[in-house]
C-alpha cells in the first residue's frame, strides 16, 4: 500500500511537473511550433516518459488550459468577493493578464479536443463543470442573475472569444490588407469589442431575469 502511495504521489508530481514546463514554453512559442521533443528536452525526461502521460502535444496543451482555467476561476472568484462591479472591464483586464490563456481559448474545441483523448476530455470537463458550480452562487447576485444564468453566461462569453479572436488578431498577410483604408471598417479591437458585447449580453440576461 506504502509503494501505491509514493507511486501515486510521484505519478503526480511528474504530471505537474511536465505540464508547468509546456506551460512555460507556450508563454513564448505559439502552438503549432511547439513539439513533443522540444517538451521532453526541457523537461529533462525521455520522449517515450513523456508519452506516457500525455499520449499527444494537444492533450498536454489541453492540461495546461485547465491549471489555466483553475486559475482564472480563482480570480474571479476574489472578484466577486470585492467592491467592483463592472463585470465586462474585469474581464478585459484577467484577459491582458492571462495572455497564455487567452490564447489557447480558440484552439480548444478545433484543436485540443478531437486529438486529446477520453481521459484528457472528461478530466477537463469536470473541472468547468465543478468550477462553474461553485463560481455560479458568488457571480449571480454580483451580476443580477440568477445561479442558472452564470453557466449560459460563461459559456456565450466564451463562443464570442473564440469567434472574434480571428478578427481581432489576423494573420500578418490579411492584417496588411485590412490596414488598407478600402477595408478600414472590417477592422475591430478585440478587447473593445467583446468589452461591448459582454456588456450588452448582460443587458439582455438581466432584463429576461428581471421579467420571470
Amino acid at each position: 500500500m506504502k509503494k501505491r502511495a509514493v507511486f501515486e504521489h510521484d505519478k503526480r508530481e511528474k504530471t505537474l511537473h511536465l505540464v508547468q514546463v509546456a506551460a512555460q514554453l507556450l508563454e513564448h512559442e505559439p502552438f503549432a511550433a511547439l513539439s513533443m521533443n522540444r517538451i521532453a528536452e526541457v523537461a529533462k525526461v525521455a520522449k517515450g516518459t513523456l508519452y506516457l502521460y500525455f499520449p499527444t502535444k494537444e492533450a498536454l496543451a489541453l492540461a495546461v488550459h485547465r491549471q489555466d482555467y483553475i486559475i482564472w476561476f480563482e480570480d474571479l472568484k476574489r472578484w466577486c468577493q470585492g467592491p467592483e462591479n463592472d463585470f465586462a472591464a474585469w474581464l478585459i483586464d484577467s484577459l491582458r493578464r492571462y495572455p497564455r490563456f487567452l490564447q489557447l481559448i480558440p484552439l480548444v474545441a478545433i484543436v485540443f479536443e478531437p486529438q486529446a483523448g477520453e481521459e484528457a476530455l472528461i478530466q477537463y470537463k469536470r473541472t468547468l463543470i465543478q468550477a462553474i458550480a461553485e463560481i455560479a452562487p458568488l457571480l449571480a447576485p454580483k451580476l443580477g442573475l440568477d445561479p442558472n444564468q452564470v453557466a449560459p453566461l460563461l459559456i456565450q462569453i466564451n463562443a464570442m472569444i473564440k469567434g472574434l479572436w480571428a478578427h481581432g488578431f489576423p494573420p500578418p498577410t490579411l492584417a496588411k490588407i485590412l490596414a488598407h483604408p478600402e477595408f478600414e471598417s472590417l477592422n475591430i479591437s478585440f478587447f473593445e469589442f467583446l468589452e461591448q458585447s459582454v456588456n450588452q449580453l448582460l443587458m439582455g440576461l438581466k432584463g429576461s431575469h428581471q421579467n420571470d
